[in-house]
């Protein structure tokens, strides 16, 4: 019995578990003024439809002018206010840290680097 609803159990939880496809449809870029966290965001561009997906590899691809790919390499931590968090590793090796959260029914996603970031937001389709 128990050997069954293991299986049940696991065949659930890896089916449930699948690639989301989002749409950036805002970009904005900002520089790093100081290591805790404060930046100065530039101006906001709007009007643009840049597929965003994840997959169940642990790899979050977003299809801009240069095509991103970023490797998580920890689990997604969930912090206050309806925000996840987790470290990634892009194409380049570069180490950055990517967070989704939700402000007034807007979806964010910020890719946040040592000395530069950005954020888009998104729709999930």
């Amino acid at each position: 019995m128990r050997l069954l609803l293991l299986v049940a159990f696991l065949f659930i939880s890896l089916s449930s578990y699948t690639q989301h496809v989002y749409k950036a449809t805002s970009l904005t870029f900002g520089t790093r003024l100081n290591p805790d966290y404060d930046f100065d965001w530039g101006d906001t561009e709007y009007g643009m439809s840049i597929p965003v997906h994840t997959s169940k590899d642990n790899i979050i691809t977003i299809y801009s002018k240069t095509k991103q790919v970023y490797y998580l390499t920890t689990g997604v931590t969930e912090l206050e206010d309806r925000t996840l968090t987790w470290k990634a590793i892009d194409t380049e090796g570069d180490n950055c840290t990517m967070y989704m959260m939700e402000v007034d029914k807007h979806i964010f996603l910020f890719i946040e680097f040592f000395n530069i970031g950005w954020y888009y937001e998104i729709i999930k389709y």
